[in-house]
């Protein structure tokens, strides 16, 4: 678990479920899980409530695959028991494509098993530019969601 400051939802300019806020601090946590997996591709769980980030957990890839993921089941499990014992949701799932765009393969869409959150993909195609999207997913359709690092 990696915890981010704490987030007010009854702050001013509160986003809506309609984004993602991450802050400096997580988005640069993910960034160096990533970093530290690379070449193959990092993944692992966004929790928060109300489209706020509030902690990521990264969670090995079983796989070790430069192209493909699988969460590490134990791993999976022990985010998912911290994150509903600190009263939060599973907002977002990320994952990184070393060498590919920022976009969901058709890979990554047949292997969606948490629905109700959103996928943010970091492509490190261009390591000293990384590309950061994320998007919904529901039945079939992918749409873009705004994406908040603050």
């Amino acid at each position: 678990m990696i915890p981010g400051p704490d987030t007010h939802p009854e702050s001013p300019g509160h986003p809506s479920r309609n984004s993602l806020t991450l802050s400096r601090v997580l988005y640069a946590l993910i960034m160096d899980h990533l970093r530290a997996v690379y070449p193959e591709e990092g993944c692992g769980f966004i929790a928060g409530r109300d489209g706020v980030a509030r902690v990521v957990y990264p969670v090995e890839n079983r796989l070790h695959s430069t192209v493909a993921f699988e969460m590490d089941p134990r791993q999976q499990v022990e985010a998912l028991l911290a994150i509903a014992d600190a009263g939060l949701e599973v907002i977002g799932i990320y994952h990184s494509h070393p060498q590919g765009p920022a976009g969901l393969s058709a890979s990554d869409l047949a292997c969606i098993t948490y629905p109700q959150a959103w996928q943010l993909i970091i492509s490190l195609a261009r390591p000293e530019a990384p590309k950061a999207c994320l998007f919904a997913v529901e039945t079939g359709r992918v749409e873009p969601v705004p994406l908040n690092i603050e």
